[in-house]
């Protein structure tokens, strides 16, 4: 009694379907699903490249409030950008490509018998086309983050002389030296002689005669 309703139990486990999504979903794709699953992918692609597209404009007409952020900040920004561009650009060409192909197959047998048969037995899906995309949507959210950042940068200012307003500190103003004036030349006064005092007259002895 106990054996058997173990047994139920089990059966039934074993019964209930795992309502998880595979991660290799594509494979059991009908060419039908599958092509279906390139008109999406195509959309994502193309929705990829429009924002990168927009980060770029706005990184060349931020005007000022871009224009605050460091230049090396802004050249990370416009580097992931074009990257993430040319990933997005190869997995939107692989996903076209697949589903032209895929198309081709289907138009070699009969209306509504190909829409019923395996995709992968007939093309392979493009696995590196979804590493591409993936990829290019984290480059995506790190250059959006990034252009936050740009638009939220404040300068950082030098605080001098108890944290003055860097547009209010006085510009250094050159000194003026002021212009000699000509002095007249000396004028040299000619050197007068001493005037020469006149000898006084010897005193005359009076002479006595003779006896």
């Amino acid at each position: 009694m106990t054996s058997s309703s173990a047994d139920t139990s089990a059966s039934g486990q074993q019964e209930v379907p795992s309502n998880r999504p595979s991660k290799k979903q594509y494979l059991r794709d009908t060419i039908g699903q599958r092509l279906g699953r390139y008109d999406r992918q195509l959309k994502k692609c193309a929705f990829v490249a429009g924002g990168l597209g927009a980060i770029l404009v706005l990184m060349g007409l931020g005007g000022g409030i871009i224009d605050q952020a460091p230049h090396a900040l802004k050249a990370w920004v416009v580097t992931i950008a074009i990257v993430a561009g040319g990933l997005v650009g190869a997995a939107q060409i692989n996903y076209t490509s697949s589903h032209s192909k895929l198309a081709l197959k289907q138009n070699d047998y009969p209306v509504g018998v190909a829409a019923g048969l395996n995709a992968e037995d007939h093309h392979r899906y493009p696995v590196m086309a979804s590493r591409l995309y993936n990829a290019s949507v984290i480059l995506l959210l790190i250059a959006g983050v990034l252009v936050i950042i740009c638009a939220w940068w404040v300068p950082s200012t030098t605080k001098s002389g108890g944290g003055s307003n860097p547009a209010a500190t006085s510009t250094p103003t050159p000194s003026v030296q002021p212009t000699p004036t000509a002095t007249p030349p000396a004028t040299t006064t000619p050197a007068v002689p001493p005037s020469v005092a006149p000898t006084p007259p010897k005193p005359t002895v009076p002479t006595t005669p003779a006896r």
